[in-house]
């Protein structure tokens, strides 16, 4: 079985290459001179209305009714409530389990601004916030300020943190840096290991950026 995603994306040029191999069963690996037979079964996705993506001639017309076999049609995030708050808890637990820190719960309030949110970016979207929140949450129930997009309350924003006294962008990349790792030594509990791979550097690199920025460990055991 092979799954292509966002099939809706191909360019006119590689649909004409996925439908010869559709109907014909063969492809030429690159580089061969000789063609290889495939025993497959599609499945294709996508988030467009391929319909009209045919009638304006950006997706072919024959690819369209070779996919179009047993087409089956999954309403947007925002009009399954009942499935969004069982995939933000499945993605809680997995993001935590993948950062190695404590898993979060949702509040009542978190829980109901996740439900009137429109989701543009559909199940892909709610995913990056769960697993924003469970890097980025000092505590362990996520409260509405917490996710993404929210008004500033009492908790002092990112802007508000980074240095009013220059509109320098090269420092305040500095200062955004600085506050990121601080963040992620706290969330793992002073281990560089983990916290370097929370930001996604070597732990030599963000040894280096922990001396440059005089970062240290406090005697309550937190970094600053």
């Amino acid at each position: 079985t092979l799954f292509l995603d966002e099939v809706g994306e191909l360019p006119l040029a590689l649909q004409v290459k996925l439908l010869r191999v559709i109907q014909e069963g063969v492809f030429r690996p690159l580089g061969s001179g000789q063609e290889t037979r495939v025993v497959v079964r599609w499945m294709a996705a996508t988030a467009r209305d391929l319909p009209s993506a045919v009638s304006a001639g950006t997706f072919r017309e024959d690819l369209y009714y070779r996919l179009n076999v047993v087409p089956i049609h999954l309403p947007p995030l925002r009009e399954r409530p009942e499935d969004l708050l069982l995939l933000a808890r499945h993605f809680l637990t997995r993001s935590a389990r993948r950062h190695g820190v404590e898993e979060k719960v949702l509040s009542p309030a978190a829980a109901a601004r996740l439900t009137t949110h429109p989701w543009p970016g559909n199940v892909r979207e709610l995913e990056n916030w769960m697993e924003r929140v469970t890097i980025l949450c000092e505590h362990r129930e996520i409260q509405p300020e917490d996710l993404p997009g929210a008004p500033a309350g009492n908790t002092p924003s990112l802007q508000e943190k980074v240095s009013a006294e220059t509109l320098s962008i090269k420092q305040a990349t500095k200062d955004i840096e600085k506050i990121l790792i601080v963040k992620a030594l706290n969330i793992t509990g002073g281990k560089k290991f983990a916290a370097s791979q929370l930001l996604e550097i070597s732990e030599r690199a963000l040894q280096y950026k922990m001396k440059v920025y005089q970062i240290k460990e406090s005697e309550k055991g937190t970094f600053r």
